[in-house]
């Protein structure tokens, strides 16, 4: 079995792990809430941010039309990966900032270890569904001949019958 052969099969992984990462998102947003970075407007937004990204992460993974056709580019492998890498960065940052308060309390210090862990999971989701798309999507160069060439004997057919 090739390796583009496995990273396919890794499908049926796909959505038990986005709703883990949708639910670990909103419950990061949560313990953010409680003991996030709170120094500036940003982290006082964030666990609000967080909770409907993580919301957002579920909804699309069950097709739900209206955030599928509010958002479209979570339609696709691609728009979800680069989504789910977004929110793992900006995560990672919040957990980072939260990390670097002087003497933090229990809540900071359990939001910076787990808000990390989240980050890196949702980021990898966010890689792993960008490869996906790179493996399913037809990008070679026979792929864009054909392409080209379906259109020019579209054209052709399209002129004759005039």
């Amino acid at each position: 079995m090739s390796t583009i052969e496995k990273v396919k099969g890794g499908k049926i992984y796909v959505k038990p792990f986005t709703y883990l990462c949708g639910l670990a998102c909103i419950g990061t947003g949560a313990l953010c809430f409680f003991g996030g970075d709170k120094s500036n407007i940003y982290g006082w937004l964030c666990p609000f941010y967080f909770a409907i990204f993580g919301l957002m992460m579920i909804a699309s993974d069950l097709n739900i039309k209206m955030i599928i056709e509010s958002c479209n580019f979570l339609d696709k492998y691609m728009g979800r990966g680069l989504f789910n890498v977004f929110v793992g960065s900006q995560m990672l940052d919040e957990a980072h900032a939260t990390a670097n308060i002087p003497e933090p309390n229990s809540m900071e210090s359990l939001f910076a270890i787990v808000g990390t862990i989240v980050a890196y999971a949702t980021m990898g989701l966010g890689f792993y569904l960008v490869v996906l798309h790179c493996l399913e999507s037809d990008t070679s160069i026979n792929g864009f001949q054909q392409a080209i060439q379906k259109q020019a004997a579209k054209a052709i057919i399209k002129n004759q019958f005039k």
